[in-house]
């Protein structure tokens, strides 16, 4: 049997610093220069400045409402909170959809460059490695921050040495630069700049990043907005005075339009091995992205199913830690987004997107610190507030109008999908608000008094630390009854310091409370200790009929047996955290989630998450419900 515990805080600023900017690099550099100055012509440096400028209050904003709120899936929870779950799913929908068409143009870019060094047709390069990707993120790749730090150390000496090498040719050759390479400057007038600025501001969507790996880092409150802001000066800089090189070594006439800007650059340099430099640099940055991007999309529909806003097997996850069934949904968009868009419209609708979740944020802030929400301490405030807010908001509306009439269109049919969603899905979704406490009703005989069914109803902070700390085991003896309960008698007895049939000969004694189901088969027993000030949460689980296959009839888990141990005084405690139990492993939608049991730890880590997303969502349904035994 074995037992995983919750991850600890392991990541640092050098971490934050490198996923931040690794995520922003890619098609922003590779493929996007010749798309804008398609736009603006000369003045395209200007249009990365200014990109770069405007996504500082989004930034700020999000660096704030992840010190306080740090959790995975950052931006919905974000929204969740401050705007409400209409709103959250809006953020969900248009951040999945943004963050696949990042990956979609990082797959076409690994085509158009890998083009240069062999002929190959890049849309059917992007939809192989889409393919190879998707199946890469079922079977559990898991992305290394260490990994990220080395890649993105790459990129920059690559970068760095191509922005040296141009400076040095510019400074040492017969050519300067001149205000005439530039011409025709603002080509399109300011509306072109601003639309190229809006179509390059998705080389930014990297500041998310971070927000969805917020609380595995290491003193947040100061780590987080440094590392944000260290990665967007790196990134704005890299940005301008390179496509400002591209624009003196090509010549405005052959850089718009160029697929791969960062190649003809390089070939004009005619430094020995800069073609394959670049390429190989551009290679990594793209798969990079895409590899990443499909697996953080494919978050979202988690978050939403584990919300019940979305069918309960897109929660699932295998036995290697990985979501199947939304990593398949992610990696088949994606793979429709490449076949049915090209370069530039991709760019424009995931800036689109990207856009209106960067307002709500904004927003999300002026809501929570204006409404002086319960419990909202960031460990991070953005300064000038609420100006900052606001100028995020209002120039966020303007470049999604100045994108043009199709990404406009686009990003208000997301809102009014999503809203439509959820008002549908509200409605539709039951919620069994009263399960657990009916069954706790059928033991009130032993139950002295009222008050114990109000504090089940509301298991309130503690209870729930209980249930995210809670020991978790899959039983190795097979799956009966007697097993499991010998499996959760070991993890008790761990945690006492006691032998196991001491304690089976607890969970055996008919005075303590305890409760069987069937179908399938639970028992939950809380046991008052006579030693000892602190309560805890064991459970040990075997494998249902159907734990290793889809089938929708039969339960993915087996027999399970609960311990909520606790002295005297945490009665009331233990007897609300049984009754959670009680009715969370009864639930369907939880046993839809469960995970199989191929890799034990990591399907024991992911019991203990799904346990915890239920918690958090009775919360919400009892806040936005306003009912009494809605927990």
């Amino acid at each position: 049997m074995s037992d995983s515990k919750p991850e600890e805080r392991e990541l640092g600023l050098v971490h934050v610093y490198a996923i931040c900017t690794g995520a922003m690099f890619s098609s922003g550099f590779f493929l996007l220069p010749g798309v804008a100055t398609a736009s603006t012509g000369g003045s395209v440096p200007i249009a990365y400045l200014i990109a770069g400028f405007l996504v500082l209050p989004a930034l700020l904003s999000t660096a704030e409402l992840a010190t306080a709120f740090p959790r995975a899936g950052g931006p919905y929870h974000f929204l969740h909170r401050s705007l409400g779950p209409a709103a959250a799913l809006v953020g969900a929908l248009g951040l999945w959809v943004a963050m696949m068409l990042k990956a979609a143009f990082a797959l076409v870019g690994i085509g158009v460059y890998l083009d240069l060094l062999v002929e190959v047709p890049a849309d059917l390069v992007a939809v192989g490695l889409a393919v190879a990707f998707t199946a890469l993120n079922v079977f559990g790749a898991r992305e290394s921050a260490r990994l990220q730090v080395v890649l993105v150390a790459l990129l920059l000496v690559v970068l760095g040495g191509f922005i040296v090498a141009g400076a040095l040719d510019l400074l040492g050759g017969d050519r300067g630069p001149a205000a005439d390479e530039f011409a025709p400057f603002l080509d399109g007038g300011i509306p072109g700049l601003l639309a190229a600025s809006a179509m390059v501001f998705v080389a930014y969507a990297g500041v998310l990043q971070v927000a969805s790996v917020a609380d595995q880092v290491r003193r947040p409150e100061r780590t987080i907005a440094l590392g944000l802001l260290l990665a967007l000066a790196t990134t704005s800089v890299i940005y301008v005075v390179g496509t400002a090189l591209m624009v003196v070594l090509i010549g405005v006439g052959d850089l718009a339009g160029d697929d791969a800007p960062m190649a003809s650059a390089a070939e004009a340099l005619a430094v020995p091995f800069g073609l394959v430099l670049v390429v190989g640099a551009a290679l990594a940055a793209f798969a990079s992205t895409g590899n990443a991007g499909i697996m953080s999309a494919a978050r979202y529909p988690l978050t939403l199913a584990r919300e019940r806003l979305l069918w309960g097997r897109f929660a699932r996850l295998n036995g290697r830690g990985a979501p199947t069934w939304a990593v398949l949904l992610t990696g088949l968009t994606t793979i429709g987004m490449i076949l049915a868009l090209d370069v530039e419209g991709i760019a424009s609708l995931a800036s689109a997107l990207l856009l209106v979740v960067f307002a709500l944020l904004n927003i999300a802030v002026i809501v929570l610190r204006r409404g002086r929400v319960a419990g909202y301490r960031p460990g991070f405030r953005s300064p000038l507030y609420p100006w900052v807010q606001w100028f995020g908001v209002l120039t966020s509306i303007v470049l999604v109008v100045d994108l043009g009439v199709g990404p406009a269109a686009f990003s208000t049919a997301v809102l009014v999908v999503a809203t439509t969603w959820y008002a549908v899905a509200r409605r539709s979704r039951d919620v069994g608000s009263g399960a657990g406490l009916r069954l706790v009703r059928r033991l009130r005989g032993r139950v002295p008094d009222e008050s114990v069914l109000d504090a089940a109803a509301e298991p309130g902070a503690r209870a729930r630390e209980l249930i995210e700390s809670m020991s978790v085991g899959l039983t190795e003896d097979g799956g009966e009854p007697d097993a499991v309960r010998t499996g959760v008698a070991r993890l008790v007895a761990d945690r006492l310091g006691v032998g196991p049939a001491e304690v089976a000969y607890w969970l055996a004694d008919r005075r303590h409370l305890s409760l069987r189901l069937e179908d399938p088969a639970v028992e939950i027993h809380q046991l008052q200790l006579d030693w000892g000030d602190e309560s805890f949460v064991a459970l040990t689980w075997a494998p249902g009929e159907n734990a290793e296959s889809d089938e929708s009839s039969g339960s993915r888990r087996g027999p399970t047996a609960v311990v909520v141990a606790g002295p005297p005084h945490d009665r009331d405690l233990c007897l609300s955290v049984a009754s959670l139990l009680i009715r969370q492993l009864s639930d369907d939608m939880v046993d839809e989630q469960w995970p199989d049991s191929t890799v034990p730890d990591r399907a024991n880590e992911s019991v203990r998450e799904i346990l915890v997303s239920d918690v958090a969502w009775r919360v919400r349904e009892a806040e936005e419900w306003g009912e009494d035994d809605s927990l």
